[in-house]
């Protein structure tokens, strides 16, 4: 059976991050024994704040549109010349007005002929007034297509009619050798053909779908990273599949709805008629970050309660920049924290994901910008440009709040943690009962000790409290990050040991009514009920150690049992075989313990010379021999709860 790993392990899989505010949806557990310190170095929470709002944006519709240059197309010419004649506008009035008054009668009831042979002077004056009118008439309309393409440039989408007219007026002219037909024909038809879209489609037209310029590029974008034709909406198969792009999004749709749920969309039409155009708001990371850490909590909790997981299981908790390996898994399992650094490490999984999607939708867009009929639209190239400046926006505000609590975390909480951490360790220092004790085999062996063969308890299932629904997935609210004064039960602590926790500063108890015992202060060996502060290892889980601490030395369930421990490894041949010197040379070797020290006080407690074997010593000197260990050791009561 092994033990509780090292902070450095903890820490490997850490990211700098969040604390935030959790609700309803907040991971309940009373009892934990997480090292404060680490707790908040691993930024507490979520890995990122909750969003600000998981409702979806629903599509707007406008109800107000501009026709670009179309309205000129609308003058009419006679309606001028006769308002010109007959005073209804200014100009020919005021040159001639109480003539044409006059006049008006003899236009009615006479040919223009008669007119000119009877009266020359008049026919004269109406053929002036009819070609001011004219003039008037082409003065006005190109002043009002002047207006309309000046106005063009500061209405929204208006360009997208412009384009649409003047694609359809090159088609005309192609086939009509009438200027003036040609651009009556295109007055006439307006934007109702629509432009030439991607992949040669017309869009935007009467009939014809809207264009949704984010949408269609990213699809676009796809399909050219992925070799396919750009209008393809089938998705790639396995066998095709040779780059991150299809694993993360199978088919175009998925990744066109991804930046639809972030960034937004707009269809477009080209005129008035030609369908109501619509916008859609993006909502941003957030949520899809939130979806995605309740997709991984459900497949890390499978994970975590499955004795051998698979490749497939461990692909499924993994992201392309957090691969999850077994060991890690089994270093989760035997921790008595494993919700807590579990919905840590779910977050961190979580928001490497959707950041590697928003990347790679990103990438389609550049891709898409490529496409020919795209690349010659400079309106399109420049809606792009936009979506490619909010998507940036959207990952600089996700890393933005990640650095900006991240900053946060490791000010005032950690300094009063680094500083208790200091405190402790001085004292430590001080205490020569506490220094480490090698009571078996070499230091390389002890340090390998936590390595490999991890034991795992399947009886008692890791229940990770994953949300059911949308909701803030944090982990602040109701833990407490140090050890618990609380004696409420803690299935955590079996799967790190048979009932026993402690992180250096603490010892906790599991009874055996599921309460806990909390010891803290006096000695070491008080705290572990290892009066000879044996190390862990395979010798002393054979004499009932319950427990493992974080400077490697055995906890044991009472005094008893510890003190039974240290007679039965004086016994074994790598003590009993060797003369009191060397015997207390292995058992507290100099690099680490004032060993000479220490066999004066034995030889002087036994009365024994220091070069008397092991083998010679009688039950009673042996007694005496484990007295005076107990006495260097130390067994100084602290505060138990």
């Amino acid at each position: 059976m092994k033990f509780k790993l090292s902070l450095l392990t903890l820490l490997l899989f850490s990211c700098t991050s969040s604390i935030q505010a959790a609700n309803q949806y907040a991971v309940n557990q009373s009892g934990s024994v997480l090292s404060d310190r680490v707790y908040y170095q691993i930024g507490g929470g979520s890995a990122v704040m909750t969003p600000p709002s998981r409702k979806r944006p629903y599509e707007l519709a406008f109800g107000l549109g501009w026709k670009a240059n179309l309205m000129c197309g609308n003058f009419d010419i006679k309606t001028t010349v006769k308002n010109q004649l007959n005073g209804l506008t200014e100009g020919f009035k005021d040159l001639m007005g109480n003539i044409i008054q006059s006049a008006t009668g003899a236009v009615a009831s006479m040919p223009a002929l008669i007119i000119q042979r009877a009266n020359p002077q008049l026919y004269d004056l109406l053929t002036n007034g009819v070609l001011q009118g004219r003039l008037d008439f082409a003065a006005a309309k190109t002043s009002c297509e002047a207006i309309s393409s000046k106005m063009a440039d500061y209405m929204a989408d208006a360009n997208w009619g412009v384009m649409a007219q003047q694609q359809n007026f090159v088609q005309i002219a192609s086939q009509e050798q009438d200027a003036v037909k040609a651009k009556k024909k295109s007055e006439e038809d307006g934007g109702k053909k629509g432009i030439n879209w991607i992949g040669g489609e017309k869009r935007g037209g009467e009939g014809q779908k809207l264009i949704d310029v984010i949408g269609d590029v990213v699809e676009a974008g796809y399909n050219l990273l992925n070799n396919k034709p750009v209008l393809n909406k089938n998705a790639v198969a396995n066998n095709e599949c040779s780059g991150q792009l299809c694993q993360a999004f199978t088919k175009p749709e998925e990744v066109r709805n991804f930046t639809k749920r972030v960034i937004g969309d707009k269809g477009l039409a080209t005129c008035n008629t030609c369908g109501q155009q619509k916008a859609t708001a993006g909502a941003g990371l957030s949520p899809i970050i939130e979806e995605e850490h309740i997709q991984v909590l459900k497949d890390l909790e499978d994970v975590l309660n499955t004795q051998e997981p698979t490749a497939e299981q461990l692909q499924a908790v993994s992201s392309p920049k957090i691969p999850i390996t077994r060991g890690l898994i089994e270093a989760l399992k035997e921790d008595p924290d494993a919700v807590v650094l579990s919905h840590r490490l779910a977050s961190e999984i979580a928001l490497s994901r959707v950041l590697d999607k928003a990347l790679l939708a990103r990438r389609t867009i550049l891709a898409g910008m490529r496409e020919p009929n795209v690349a010659v639209n400079e309106k399109a190239q420049a809606e792009l440009e936009k979506a490619l400046t909010m998507l940036d926006r959207e990952i600089n505000q996700v890393r933005m709040e990640m650095e900006l609590q991240h900053s946060l975390t490791n000010n005032t909480t950690l300094a009063v943690m680094n500083k208790r951490i200091q405190e402790q360790q001085t004292s430590l220092d001080s205490n020569a009962q506490d220094k480490q004790r090698v009571l078996e085999g070499k230091k390389e062996e002890i340090d390998n000790s936590n390595e490999g063969n991890f034991y795992i308890r399947p009886d008692e299932p890791i229940d990770l409290n994953v949300p059911q629904g949308s909701g803030s997935t944090g982990i602040w609210n109701s833990i407490s990050s140090g050890g618990s004064t609380s004696n409420s039960g803690s299935n955590a602590l079996s799967r790190l040991s048979d009932g026993a926790y402690a992180d250096g500063r603490a010892t906790v108890y599991k009874n055996a009514d599921g309460t806990l015992t909390r010891r803290e202060g006096g000695s070491l060996a008080w705290r572990n009920n290892n009066p000879g502060n044996i190390k862990c290892g395979d010798f002393s889980r054979s004499m009932g150690a319950i427990g493992c601490g974080p400077s490697g030395f055995a906890v044991f369930p009472d005094e008893k049992a510890g003190e039974k421990a240290i007679h039965a490894l004086l016994k074994t041949d790598s003590y009993n075989n060797l003369s009191i010197a060397k015997a207390m040379e292995r058992y507290a070797p100099p690099k680490e313990n004032n060993t000479e020290l220490y066999i004066n006080q034995i030889t002087k407690a036994t009365g024994l010379d220091r070069n008397t074997p092991m083998n010679a010593l009688s039950d009673a000197q042996r007694e005496q021999f484990v007295k005076a260990i107990r006495k260097h050791e130390g067994w100084i009561v602290g505060k138990e709860s």
